[in-house]
């Protein structure tokens, strides 16, 4: 008869505890792979970093002025020194918000890039046979690919914009920045935030829709210049058309997240484009529900 070798078998003793984050080892290998392609690296985020060290030496020009001035005419009171120290506070503050409007076009290049192929070529490859016979949900897949792209549009937009605000509240004198413009960093995440999730829901619904990388690049950029494109032409008969280009949303959404005045003539109201906003990317989550589910089925 046959007889098992006990040195080689043995019982199992231990206790089967499912993993609380089931994705994120599929978030760490896809981040991991993404990273070792160098030139797209060295082109999405070489100009955000050199973007974000000019504008820390001109925050830390303007605290160093007011600090020589202070210091020069001491005699002018206390009054005067506190309104000049609020008044570089709101420049600070000004440069911080034209320097997150200015990374959401890297936000959207880093994200469009290492977004893109996330769902195409795993259906292309039949990848997705694999994942979900590991096993794991539709829930865990999604985190874990929205991540990753959520993960390059933190490097471009959220790090950096919470570098220049610590560093302004560090070169500030007597903390002046942190305790009259302290709440600038949650509007700095929120804005951020916002953006993120917006553009990796629309990415990744694109994703999920064609068959390569490169009909979703395609796809994205075309969508989005289309909804510009509508906005511009359709919003100079009405107003309020204005909002049917997601990228006037977003700006209306900065302007009121950080009290700012712009420049360009937005003609509708704030509520709109959250509303234009959130349906949209409602809308994209719902697409990439639809095809995940239909994934797993043929899994």
């Amino acid at each position: 008869m046959a007889r098992t070798n006990t040195e080689l078998y043995r019982r199992f003793q231990g206790e089967l505890n499912p993993r609380v984050f089931r994705f994120y080892p599929l978030f760490a290998s896809e981040v991991r792979t993404s990273l070792k392609k160098k030139i797209p690296m060295l082109l999405l985020f070489i100009p955000p970093a050199i973007a974000t060290v000019v504008f820390c030496f001109i925050i830390h020009g303007k605290y160093l002025a007011e600090g020589q001035s202070t210091s020069i005419g001491g005699l002018r009171g206390v009054a005067a020194i506190v309104a000049q120290r609020a008044m570089v506070n709101v420049e600070v503050k000004q440069l911080i918000a034209e320097f997150v409007n200015g990374m959401r076009l890297f936000l959207f290049l880093a994200v469009a890039w290492y977004g893109s192929g996330l769902l195409a070529e795993d259906r292309r490859l039949g990848a997705h046979l694999l994942y979900f016979s590991r096993p794991i949900t539709r829930v865990d897949y999604f985190f874990g690919k929205f991540l990753t792209v959520a993960f390059f549009g933190f490097l471009t937009l959220t790090l950096p914009g919470l570098v220049i605000c610590f560093l302004a509240a560090w070169w500030s004198p007597e903390w002046s920045f942190l305790r009259e413009e302290g709440d600038l960093i949650w509007r700095t995440i929120a804005f951020s935030a916002i953006w993120i999730v917006f553009i990796c829901s629309l990415v990744l619904a694109v994703s999920s829709l064609v068959p390569r990388k490169t009909f979703a690049l395609i796809g994205v950029f075309g969508l989005l210049a289309m909804s510009a494109g509508m906005g511009e032409v359709l919003g100079e008969l009405r107003g309020e058309l204005q909002a049917l280009s997601v990228w006037r949303c977003l700006r209306r959404i900065r302007n009121w997240i950080f009290d700012y005045e712009d420049w360009l003539t937005i003609s509708f109201d704030v509520d709109l484009a959250f509303y234009v906003v959130g349906g949209v990317t409602a809308v994209c989550v719902a697409i990439i529900a639809w095809r995940l589910r239909r994934l797993e089925v043929v899994a």
